[in-house]
């Protein structure tokens, strides 16, 4: 799919936005994208209940976003190689099947919205699960687990999840 024909399946995109042509758009009629944005080749985005993405956001190759639920993210934030979002899963806990394929009405699904603030920046090969709000300028290091909300301008790490610093924008960034 051309870069053009992307775009035009969206619900909205904005402005000086570059959506290479081999990134993949699954249901795009449900996605929002704004002004400024660069989305990688070999981006998977699945819409779900719907996606909104703010302005100058960058999303990188090898990024999935899946899960059929909703992500809401905010301006100037950016998702690393090869990171996962995922936005619902299958429960466990309730004794129904697992499998994706089974009949829905066997399975247990749960669709969940992440929320990404304005100024995060999330490093590569992470994996954010449902119901997570990470906080306006959080900075989430390579590889982490993302299984709780993040506070606004705090730095985590790892997996068990760990704060391990705070980060400032310069004073005249903010707007």
């Amino acid at each position: 799919m051309k870069m053009e024909e992307n775009k035009n399946k969206l619900k909205a995109c904005g402005n000086d936005t570059i959506i290479y042509p081999l990134c993949k758009i699954a249901k795009p009629e449900v996605i929002e994208i704004g002004h400024h944005c660069k989305i990688d080749d070999f981006v998977f985005i699945f819409g779900g209940e719907g996606i909104k993405i703010g302005n100058y956001v960058h999303i990188a190759s090898f990024v999935s976003i899946i899960g059929g639920g909703k992500l809401t993210m905010g301006n100037n934030s950016g998702i690393a190689t090869g990171t996962r979002v995922i936005t619902g899963t299958n429960e466990y806990k309730t004794g129904m099947r697992c499998s994706a394929a089974s009949p829905k009405e066997e399975q247990d699904i749960h669709l969940g919205h992440i929320q990404i603030g304005d100024d995060v920046i999330i490093y590569a090969n992470c994996v954010i699960l449902p119901d997570i709000n990470i906080g306006e300028g959080a900075v989430v290091g390579a590889g982490t687990l993302v299984n709780k909300d993040l506070n606004p301008w705090g730095i985590y790490i790892g997996s068990p999840l760990r704060k391990i610093g705070t980060r400032e924008l310069l004073e005249e960034l903010r707007k």
